[in-house]
């Protein structure tokens, strides 16, 4: 890996977060990648209204939240995508409730992303979790680490001097552009209308395609 990886546990997180928040100002990180636990609401008597609809064997689940940094995120659901790992999505609207809080607001920010384990009867002597989704979310953040990047960048620069498919990480995951005789178009991307496909090539100086859903543009 080209940047240093620190592996952490924490302590009292029931109680306050406290040990992330030790940990987050003794290493100051760039980022961090946090794991937890998530309820699965096939459980009896949860209600899937409030907690979401979450089960286990159907992968991890991928947090919205204003603890989780958007990139980040991005990275996270295309690396699931790119090695076809199933995943849910989370949205929580204050926090997390989880150590993604305190990285995320801690040491002046840090972009912070939080990948859970979906879990029967949490907090009791019985909790069950599937081992696919144990396996899954181990292969989640090996495959995550392997697309960071030091030094990287949210915008990248291709010449249109070559016959080539890029793939472009985006809000949604992964789409593909591409660059072929001085022209560029998107060729997939995982949004619901693709629009940004029907716009064809552009080969223009000041032309744009944009994906509003996925969040890429494309210039020249």
């Amino acid at each position: 890996l080209p940047f240093g990886l620190y592996i952490v546990n924490s302590v009292q997180e029931e109680i306050g977060l406290r040990g992330a928040e030790m940990i987050v100002e003794r290493l100051r990180p760039n980022v961090a990648i946090v794991t937890d636990v998530c309820h699965d609401t096939t459980t009896p008597m949860m209600n899937k209204l409030e907690q979401g609809d979450f089960k286990s064997g159907d992968g991890p689940v991928l947090s919205y939240a204003p603890a989780v940094q958007n990139n980040l995120l991005k990275l996270i659901i295309g690396a699931a995508q790119d090695n076809k790992i199933d995943f849910q999505r989370m949205a929580a609207s204050r926090y997390t409730g989880t150590d993604t809080d305190a990285f995320a607001f801690g040491a002046g920010g840090v972009a912070s992303a939080l990948i859970s384990l979906p879990l029967r009867y949490m907090h009791t002597t019985v909790e069950m979790v599937h081992r696919n989704d144990v396996e899954s979310v181990i292969k989640l953040i090996y495959e995550s680490l392997l697309k960071i990047e030091n030094n990287q960048e949210d915008s990248k620069v291709f010449s249109l001097n070559q016959t080539v498919n890029k793939q472009v990480i985006g809000f949604l995951g992964s789409s593909e552009i591409s660059i072929a005789e001085g022209k560029v178009r998107i060729v997939k991307s995982p949004c619901t209308k693709k629009y940004c496909i029907h716009h064809g090539w552009i080969n223009k100086i000041n032309q744009t395609i944009v994906c509003l859903p996925n969040q890429i543009t494309i210039s020249i």
